[in-house]
């Protein structure tokens, strides 16, 4: 008799479960806000409202017979054939369990709708070949998807704008610093060929002299004085023109567009900087003393490290000239580094006041008078370094006066 009424217990108990099980499927397959449809066996046997009103349909029983594939375009925004994909999709959902995917669908206007679908596999094995399709309305999100996708192509393409027209920019404030320096290199030009082209006159009009007093006294045959003379001469005369020459070509170097780095040593660099502008140096009583410790060979971009050096030069000289400096000298140390090379170039001038120190790599700050300065020199030099060398220029005060020191980076 327990046994009996146990027996009846769990029954009405597994009984219960089972309704109480069902009624939940029941109510969850009814009212949920997404669409759900049951397939079995390949075929669609069931749906819910929310699936009809999605599609935008009124029957429930004239929309199970519409196949979900006559719904969708014929290939999907991907670019596959609709039913090739949907034949993958079920096959993983066979293989694995349930799978999720996006898909494009045509409503009853045949507006082109998304949906989120999900397939999950019954796990009764009482129902097998039974799935459940999830349909969840993800227009919005797509919308909002492809808004935001846009958004990012017009500010990458607002970046890219701004990008090119600030590197315009800046290639237009570096090509003004260097025409401002070319307006004062030819200037040091012009006085360091004074002194060559007035040796070259003198002794050619000497040669012409010398010639013509021989003609004079009838000496037709020159004798190997003579003849030793003029040879000297000559050689004066190619010294002369090889300095010209070479003033030229570092000149001609230095306008140079560079488009890859090459490996040079940085005495050398220096030194072409300090040759264009050693006369106009020394016409104005700078000595320049040079301590070249560094030996490595590093690639740079030389004329821009020249460009650097030129104005380092530059506002030295016109800063003795304001200061009416006595004692003139720019010390110029360089050495090596581990991972590239530090140049020290130090004046005598006195230093610059505390407060253009914070300034003094600002565009268009300048200390000379207006329409001489064009305050690009070492805002541009800072970039140069910072940009294509990786490197740095700072300035502090030193006890003698200004003291920069210029950092190039051997993988800058």
């Amino acid at each position: 008799m327990d046994m009996f009424i146990y027996a009846s217990t769990l029954a009405l108990f597994f009984g219960l479960f089972s309704f109480l099980k069902n009624n939940l499927y029941k109510n969850l397959f009814l009212h949920t806000l997404d669409g759900v449809s049951i397939i079995k066996n390949d075929k669609v046997i069931d749906c819910n409202d929310a699936l009809v009103r999605l599609f935008g349909h009124d029957n429930k029983k004239d929309f199970l017979n519409i196949h979900p594939l006559k719904l969708s375009p014929l290939y999907q925004p991907d670019g596959e054939f609709s039913l090739t994909k949907a034949n993958k999709m079920f096959e993983v959902a066979k293989e694995v369990g349930s799978v999720s995917f996006d898909w494009v669908f045509l409503a009853a206007n045949n507006d082109e709708k998304w949906i989120e679908i999900s397939i999950v596999k019954s796990s009764n094995y009482l129902a097998k070949n039974i799935y459940f399709m999830i349909w969840k309305n993800i227009n919005k999100r797509k919308q909002i998807e492809e808004e935001l996708k846009n958004l990012n192509t017009n500010l990458e393409n607002i970046i890219e704008t701004k990008t090119k027209e600030l590197m315009e920019k800046e290639h237009m404030l570096f090509m003004k610093s260097k025409q401002a320096q070319m307006g004062e290199m030819i200037s040091m030009i012009a006085h360091q060929w004074r002194q060559p082209l007035a040796s070259i006159g003198a002794t050619v009009i000497d040669v012409k002299m010398k010639i013509h007093f021989r003609k004079l006294k009838d000496v037709v045959v020159f004798d190997d004085n003579f003849i030793q003379y003029i040879n000297n001469q000559l050689n004066d005369i190619e010294s002369f023109t090889q300095n010209l020459t070479h003033t030229i070509d570092d000149f001609r170097d230095f306008y140079k567009p560079q488009t890859q780095k090459q490996s040079a040593q940085i005495k050398n660099t220096i030194g072409k900087a300090y040759n264009i502008v050693k006369d106009s140096l020394t016409s104005s009583d700078i000595v320049v003393n040079m301590d070249f410790s560094s030996q490595k060979y590093i690639n740079y971009y030389e004329s821009e490290i020249i460009h650097i050096f030129l104005n380092l030069f530059s506002n030295t000289s016109e800063h003795f000239e304001e200061q009416d400096t006595q004692e003139r000298f720019i010390n110029i140390v360089t050495k090596d580094t581990n991972d590239g090379i530090l140049v020290t170039f130090e004046d005598s001038g006195g230093g610059i006041s505390e407060e253009n120190l914070d300034k003094i790599f600002s565009p268009y700050f300048t200390t000379k008078g207006n329409g001489i300065g064009t305050g690009l020199g070492l805002y541009m030099s800072k970039k140069i370094l910072l940009e294509h060398h990786q490197g740095d220029i700072t300035v502090k005060n030193s006890q003698f006066g200004a003291s920069f020191t210029v950092e190039i980076k051997e993988n800058g």
